[in-house]
């Protein structure tokens, strides 16, 4: 017996004051649901392909492929009332299947499934088969910059740099809430937003300063003015796991812990050692993240001035250098950490280099077509996943080498 039609929510999301009565409007669905004729005559089991025009019929044509392969094509005014919401959402795409960039990829907690997030949409798949297992529509205003399962893995949260977050039930392919975690007219920072690891918090840069928001009321938690610069429009952030310290720098500032508990500076990573110059645009920090203990920081160089792409690794307790990654195709835009720390995944240029963290000494290089822009690590650590400008998300073998699948499709 076929299993009933997933239900099709449409959300209406507010929350806080920055929020300003701002509308969110979102729409999921499994991956394989049942398709009814208005007139109820018939009802097929099948995935969404895509949508199209004809223009001879003057109407949208919807093309659905059932779980044995074959393919039907449907007018959508046949189409049932839920049926048409989705395609209302999505007929603009005209390929179901993941395209433009992809902006961000992760792993489940238990390294079963992979989410991946596109110019139009997140898209929850199958880690073993490749499979889409389903779709949410309904993502920020912004580029999405981080993608995040609780560490329960019972909800999804989708975080935009501007700092809309929607938090989804992956069981249900339900939009729980959306809400905007900023100061209205604030500059915008290329920087990414930082989750806490319960995922109640989310660290941003609002103007002049760095504050944490708590993520379901979509207020301030604290603040730490003075620490973001002036002028500047590319700055790093990382929240330590533990939540006590925070690691900020800019293209043309060192890098500098702070004690998230008093507020202020614990200590500055003395980077000027490795060549930067004040007024300079040579060093700094383009990048940064902490390891899954929290007792040591990663750092990628602002620039690559005379190609010297380097990244660093300090200590948290002391602020010593203890070990210098010399990227091989450009400065580092993302990187991860495995579940031990004993490996690291960093995105730079248009490749994904595999560390040895001890050494300081690459294992492994995985290629796409153009710039990656998300990294991340299977807990088990066998498999690295990435996201790239190039339209796709592919999923490595950490010991082979070996390209396991490839989510989406090339631009």
């Amino acid at each position: 017996m076929l299993r009933a039609a997933a239900a099709i929510w449409l959300v209406w999301c507010m929350a806080g004051q920055a929020i300003a009565q701002t509308p969110y409007r979102t729409v999921a669905w499994p991956e394989y649901r049942v398709w009814r004729d208005s007139t109820g005559e018939y009802q097929v089991r099948a995935s969404l392909v895509g949508v199209k025009y004809d223009r001879e019929a003057r109407d949208q044509v919807v093309t659905l492929r059932k779980e044995d392969g074959d393919t039907v094509d449907v007018p959508s005014r046949r189409l049932g009332k839920e049926d048409t919401r989705i395609i209302d959402e999505v007929d603009h795409i005209g390929n179901m299947n993941q395209s433009g960039e992809v902006d961000s990829v992760v792993f489940s907690p238990d390294g079963e499934q992979v989410l991946t997030s596109s110019d139009w949409g997140t898209m929850l798949w199958d880690g073993k088969t490749g499979n889409r297992l389903g779709t949410f529509i309904g993502k920020p205003s912004s580029e999405v910059k981080v993608l995040r399962f609780t560490p329960d893995a019972q909800r999804i949260l989708v975080v935009g740099s501007s700092g809309d977050v929607f938090i989804w039930d992956p069981a249900k392919f339900e939009c729980e809430s959306a809400t905007r975690c900023n100061v209205p007219g604030t500059g915008a920072y290329e920087t990414a937003p930082v989750l806490s690891r319960d995922c109640r918090r989310l660290l941003r840069a609002d103007g002049q300063r760095l504050v944490l928001w708590d993520i379901r009321t979509g207020k301030e938690a604290s603040s730490f003015p003075g620490f973001c610069g002036i002028g500047l429009h590319s700055i790093a952030i990382a929240l330590g796991p533990d939540g006590r310290h925070i690691a900020v720098g800019s293209r043309r500032d060192p890098v500098v812990l702070l004690d998230v508990q008093s507020g202020q500076q614990a200590r500055a990573i003395n980077t000027a050692e490795e060549g930067w110059m004040p007024g300079k645009d040579l060093g700094g920090a383009m990048y940064a993240t902490f390891d899954p203990d929290g007792t040591r920081v990663f750092t990628s160089k602002g620039t690559g001035w005379q190609k010297d792409y380097r990244a660093y690794l300090w200590e948290v307790s002391t602020g010593k250098r203890l070990h210098t990654f010399r990227q091989p195709f450009g400065f580092v835009r993302c990187a991860a950490f495995s579940a031990d720390g004993r490996r690291l995944a960093t995105g730079c240029g248009k490749a994904v280099v595999l560390w040895d963290v001890a050494t300081a000494r690459s294992l492994k290089v995985f290629r796409h077509r153009d710039l990656v822009r998300s990294v991340d690590i299977s807990p088990d650590g066998e498999r690295v996943l990435s996201g790239s400008r190039d339209g796709t998300a592919g999923l490595w073998s950490a010991t082979t080498g070996r390209r396991l699948h490839t989510f989406g499709k090339l631009r």
